[in-house]
């Protein structure tokens, strides 16, 4: 979805992927109410600079989420592994303040303040 329709998001945990069509994967997060999470997130400023920002998610069926008891690892084992398949540019790297300079899996330069 449009980044800019992250209101519509559920309010369930997940893993959630930020990126547009120059980088597909440029963030990946995970939270435990990704409605929530996206209201007021650390990275928003940099999210809404980003030509035609998009979020994808994954969230957990409420029978997943009786049945896990440990949901939290669960959910850094998963960020972990998309962080490790994605390598997106801003995981990492410091919250808005400067301008910072990233090169895209695609090798893109993408800038970023």
């Amino acid at each position: 979805m449009p980044y800019s329709e992250r209101g519509d998001l559920p309010s369930k945990p997940g893993i959630y992927y930020v990126g547009n069509d120059d980088c597909p994967v440029t963030y990946v997060g995970l939270t435990r109410n990704l409605k929530n999470r996206h209201a007021y997130h650390h990275r928003q400023a940099q999210f809404e600079e980003m030509k035609c920002a998009v979020i994808r998610y994954r969230n957990l069926s409420d029978e997943m989420l009786q049945a896990s008891k440990k949901l939290e690892r669960n959910l850094i084992r998963l960020e972990k592994q998309a962080i490790q398949f994605y390598k997106p540019p801003l995981n990492g790297t410091p919250v808005p303040g400067k301008t910072v300079s990233i090169i895209c899996g695609t090798g893109l330069l993408v800038q970023h303040r």
